[in-house]
This record gives C-alpha cells, structure tokens and sequence, in this order.
C-alpha cells in the first residue's frame, strides 16, 4: 500500500491555497472568519468543504483507494485508473439484477449519465474520482469536526492541531473553462448522457444541480448536504496540484496581464486553519443549528421508528 502524502506544514500549504498558511487560533479570530464565511454563504456562489485535519492534501476516494490496492509502477498510470472506476460504476449497475440501474431509470436517468451513477456512489460510501462540496459552510464545520474528539490531545506537530474549511466559488474562471471543454468533447452525444471517458478528458470539472442533466440529485443526504462534487480525473495528484498545473499553464500561456483580466486564480482554493480547541465550541453552534449527524447523514429505517412511536403515544392516550 502506498502512503497518502500529507503537509508537513502550513508554509508548504500556502503554495496552494490562498491563505494556507493562516492559523485561527483565538476566539476572536474564531467568530471573525466563520462570520466572513457566512457572509460569502449569503452571495449564494460560494462553496464549502470540511477537513478534520489541516495537514490532509485533497485526494479523494477513489485516489485513496487507488493508492492502497495499486503498486507504484501503476501509481500514475490513467489508462488503469479509468478501467478501475469503470468497473466499479459497471459494478453498481449490474448489483442485484440492476437494482440501482433500474432505480436511476425510474428517475429518467440515462445508463449512460457516468455522473448521476457516481453521486449516488459517493453517498454510499464506494469509491469514486468526485469530492465533496457544499453550499453551506456551516455543513462544511460540521464534516470537519464530527470526527474530532472534544478532548484531543495537542501534538508538537503544528499542523497536526487544527482542521481547516476551503471556499471557492462556482464561477470562478478556470472552472468555466474546464466546463467549456467538457461540453465541447461530447458534442455529438445525446443530452442525458455522460460517458465517462469523456469526463476524463478534463482535468477538473465542477459539477452541481445548477445543470439538471448531471442528475445529481438522486438521493435524501444530497439534499440535506447541499451537497455538489469536483471531479479529478487523476490517479495520484490532489485536486489542488491538478489545479495549479492547469493555472500555471495557462498564466504561462496568455501572460499575467490577460490572467488577471478574465479574473483567473493560482490556487483551487482559499483555506482557513481552525485550532481543534474549538472543535467543542464547534458542534454545540451547530447542533443548536439542528445541523447532527441525524440530519446530514438520514436514516430512512428512521422514519418508520419515528412513526411507530408516534402510534404508540396514541395508544398511551
């Protein structure tokens, strides 16, 4: 199994995301910027994601996966890569009769939309080449710490002691780009569908209900979530590397002057680092929120205990 790499610290951080390398370490500083997040929140094209640990690169599930099962000869190699998602999303379809096949299709999901089958993956916890994003950036806190005991124990590692939130913004330049691109490599297929090989011929592509066609949509946690995803097509490089490959290029290509006209970024992303002696602070402002795990991850067998005791008080009276 190859080790996933991880910063050793925020000055490396800070070659990749704008404000890397800041740390939020007073209460103060605390409210600030989760006030300053909120604030974004209320322009309605920012989004968020929620990491329990500052030192973590952005790799996501499939990337992780990868990495275990594979040596490092194949580590890079894309061909393999794209086989392994291609089975597994073949995998999905074909499991039980074509169970989740048939479920899409009642939704008027084409079998051939790569992407609705990947969200609907991904909340099932399989691996996949998209992570998660949200529009709310107290659903972002909240995936940060659930996991964090409130009694952690401070590390002489710096970064190993606080989480961190990353924001962007939906029409950020680039991932127009990327988009302009992906539309036009399936020109000649039908609406609905996404095959993915096509996907992977972009580098990065953004992808929210804000274009019904991706049918992402197709389950209750999304909803609760506002929840939207980034694709990688990489095996091994973390959406933030693959980005700045990207804008390097492109900075390289059309000059700084022209890269600061059509307001291009150098980075994927901005990034706070929170200090985990606020992870208690934390939860308690977001389960008065009603924002639980109840809430982001549903339990539909819930429902029926939910009723069954609501018949049950009937009875008491």
């Amino acid at each position: 199994m190859i080790t996933l790499e991880t910063y050793k610290s925020f000055e490396e951080k800070e070659n990749f995301f704008q404000f890397g390398g800041m740390k939020i370490d007073t209460i103060e500083r605390f409210n600030h910027f989760t006030h300053l997040l909120m604030v974004q929140y209320s322009k309605g094209d920012f989004i968020f994601r929620g990491l329990s640990e500052a030192k973590y690169k952005l790799f996501n599930s499939a990337q992780r996966k990868w990495k275990e099962i594979t040596n490092r000869e194949d580590l890079s190699n894309e061909s393999k890569y794209d086989d392994f998602i291609i089975s597994l999303i073949g995998e999905c379809k074909h499991w039980n009769s074509g169970t989740v096949n048939n479920l899409l299709k009642t939704y008027g999901i084409s079998e051939n939309n790569s992407i609705a089958y990947l969200s609907f993956m991904q909340h099932l916890g399989i691996p996949t080449p998209l992570m998660d994003f949200t529009k709310n950036p107290n659903k972002a806190l909240f995936f940060a710490v659930n996991s964090i005991p409130e009694d952690f124990k401070e590390s002489g590692d710096e970064i190993e002691n606080y989480f961190s939130v990353y924001y962007t913004y939906q029409n950020n330049t680039a991932f127009e780009i990327f988009h302009t691109v992906m539309e036009k490599n399936r020109e000649s297929r039908s609406s609905g569908e996404f095959d993915y090989l096509d996907l992977t011929r972009n580098s990065i592509i953004l992808i929210s209900d804000r274009k019904v066609e991706y049918q992402i949509v197709n389950n209750i946690r999304v909803t609760n979530q506002e929840g939207l995803f980034f694709f990688n097509n990489s095996p091994d490089m973390p959406i933030e590397e693959q980005y700045k490959t990207f804008a390097n290029l492109l900075l390289e290509k059309i000059g700084r002057e022209k890269f600061k006209k059509i307001l291009a970024h150098e980075t994927f992303s901005g990034c706070l680092n929170i200090h985990k002696k606020f992870v208690g602070h934390t939860k308690k402002l977001l389960n008065e929120m009603d924002i639980t795990k109840a809430f982001i991850y549903p339990d539909i067998s819930d429902l029926k205990s939910h009723i069954e005791n609501i018949f049950t008080g009937y009875v008491s009276k």
